[in-house]
């Protein structure tokens, strides 16, 4: 069996590293999650030196309220902690707040019972322990961290129940000689997942940093649409499923029109107003395997993969309505906004994305001659009016 005092030591000086490293992070990165998950490692590390001093310091104020109070804090903390990194939302910290004043008066009146006082703190960390597992699934989706977060944080929910059972049969007076050891086996067993838990903390850190890396590398971050640069990547993806299969394939070049009266008129921030509107109308006439990308100033491509020639110049056209019947309001002052789309198509044979687009957007510059506000599809060399405004 694990040597108790010596887990005891390695634990206090684990979550103390931790919760240091984890306000660093806080500090770097001003991310509140951390800063809630440092102090947690931190408290945590207080409560157990606070209940090793019942050995040498015979002063329960100090070594059993304390540590109750803190153990206590230590998964609120932890909650809280989730709480912010699921969620972008501002949380009230007045439910801490209540929870510590409500524990640390019911810990005072129960300070002549101290097997009650026991038993409360038990049931109140497994508590909260489950309230952070309900609060920590909506991330473990593609997330091994969160995933392995959501286990150690259910399982110390768990151990908490059996710690709470073992105590309240001392209240029968059930003494048995497998007692002692068992709650020391949960004792251990609670160390082990506290510290476990912290250790994946950090994991969490670089799970986030390396999807902000990947965002900035892959989206756009004004209309949060590919870049142009992920377009070509996973429209190679799209190009080599469709010639695999042998399904048809449509490209579409589509341009604001007039935009530069539009920013001249209204400035930058109107016309970066203007393009999410309009990125936002885009998504929303597209399926979900669709692919679009701003790759340039007002200029957007879209991929789509499996669509015959007749389904690609609805949907073209589609958006074409929806842009210039739709309703954009740049400080309450109604804007008409079109768009100009050019749309080529392969029924079969061999693809390439870098000709298909050449190829519409010569059909964006047949539209843009023709008045705008219409949609051209091109096909080699030639070129036919598929809709018009």
């Amino acid at each position: 069996m694990l040597h108790l005092p010596t887990l005891i030591v390695v634990s206090t000086l684990l979550n103390a590293f931790i919760g240091v490293f984890l306000l660093l992070v806080f500090y770097q990165r001003a991310q509140r999650s951390f800063l809630y998950w440092g102090l947690s490692c931190l408290v945590f590390s207080l409560a157990e030196i606070s209940a090793t001093l019942r050995v040498f310091i015979d002063l329960p104020v100090l070594t059993h309220y304390s540590a109750q109070l803190l153990m206590i804090t230590a998964p609120l903390l932890v909650l809280r902690g989730i709480l912010w990194y699921c969620s972008s939302k501002h949380h009230n910290p007045l439910s801490i707040y209540f929870i510590l004043g409500f524990s640390a008066l019911l810990l005072a009146l129960l300070h002549h019972q101290p097997l009650w006082g026991q038993i409360y703190t038990s049931m109140a960390i497994a508590t909260l322990f489950f309230a952070a597992a309900a609060a920590v699934r909506t991330t473990t989706k593609g997330n091994i961290y969160a995933a392995t977060l959501l286990i150690l944080v259910t399982l110390h929910a768990l151990v908490m129940l059996v710690q709470t059972g073992l105590l309240l049969t001392n209240l029968l007076h059930w003494e048995q000689s497998l007692l002692p050891w068992t709650k020391q086996l949960v004792l251990a067993v609670h160390l082990l997942l506290t510290t476990c838990t912290a250790l994946v903390f950090p994991m969490l850190f670089f799970i986030r940093s390396e999807a902000k890396l990947t965002n900035l590398a892959n989206f756009d971050p004004l209309t949060n649409l590919y870049n142009r640069r992920a377009f070509f990547y996973e429209g190679e993806k799209r190009l080599a499923q469709c010639i695999a299969k042998q399904q048809p394939l449509a490209v579409m070049m589509i341009d604001l029109d007039y935009f530069k009266k539009v920013n001249d008129q209204f400035g930058h921030d109107g016309g970066d107003a203007a393009l999410q509107w309009v990125s936002q109308r885009i998504r929303e006439q597209l399926r979900e395997d669709d692919l679009a990308a701003r790759i340039g100033g007002e200029e957007f491509a879209v991929i789509l993969a499996n669509t015959h020639q007749c389904t690609a110049l609805k949907v073209g056209d589609r958006l074409r309505k929806a842009i210039a019947e739709g309703s954009f309001y740049w400080h309450h002052q109604r804007l008409p906004l079109s768009i100009s789309i050019g749309v080529t198509c392969r029924e079969s044979g061999h693809f390439d994305i870098k000709k298909m687009l050449i190829e519409a957007d010569k059909g964006l510059y047949e539209a843009k001659s023709r008045g705008r506000n219409c949609l051209v599809e091109t096909h080699h060399s030639d070129t036919t009016t598929a809709s018009t405004g």
